[in-house]
């Protein structure tokens, strides 16, 4: 992989246009993983098809790659390459919904589903029932368990504590901002 300093840039409209299918608005932590090499790189949106990463390292067009989130993990290539962005085009296709947290359909799916149809000139996707009532208590609560125990497993390497010792703290005042939120909501 290169490492890259230019502005980012999308391919051109017409080239997104092309695309054949909605791509959901999401904002996820992902790996990206091609020629030995591997980088951490966000996932800024995605179809079933394909997801557009934004990274500081990224393999060139062409680049056969593999995107992880997690268990899940997907192969592909890569589309298009500028910048610290990238089109990555998935061998075959994937759950939108199983990447995001929790499986969750972020309202802006609906919403982006819907502009694809339109602009596409395609029917409109049948209205789907609301989305279910969130106890954000509990989702509070389980974010910061799951902050905290981030923290313990990376305190618990000493080369991670020296290297990155601001950051584990960091991530226990979110867990303890969370908790105080959690609490808050009682």
């Amino acid at each position: 992989m290169q490492a890259l300093t230019a502005l980012p840039a999308e391919p051109d409209e017409r080239a997104a246009d092309e695309r054949g299918e909605g791509r959901s608005n999401i904002f996820l932590v992902a790996t990206i993983y091609a020629a030995g090499a591997s980088g951490p790189v966000r996932i800024r949106n995605m179809s079933p098809g394909g997801a557009l990463v934004e990274g500081g390292a990224l393999p060139p067009e062409g680049s056969p790659v593999r995107l992880s989130r997690g268990s899940l993990g997907v192969a592909g290539c890569i589309a298009w390459q500028s910048g610290n962005r990238a089109g990555v085009r998935f061998d075959c296709r994937v759950a939108v919904a199983d990447w995001l947290p929790r499986g969750h359909r972020p309202p802006q799916q609906a919403i982006d589903e819907a502009v694809h149809a339109y602009r596409s000139g395609a029917r409109m996707p049948p209205a789907r029932s609301p989305a279910p009532v969130v106890d954000l208590r509990a989702e509070l609560t389980g974010l910061e368990q799951t902050l905290r125990r981030i923290a313990e497993q990376l305190a618990r390497d000493s080369a991670v504590c020296e290297r990155h010792l601001t950051g584990i703290q960091s991530i226990d005042v979110a867990a303890q901002k969370l908790a105080g939120l959690a609490a808050s909501l009682a």
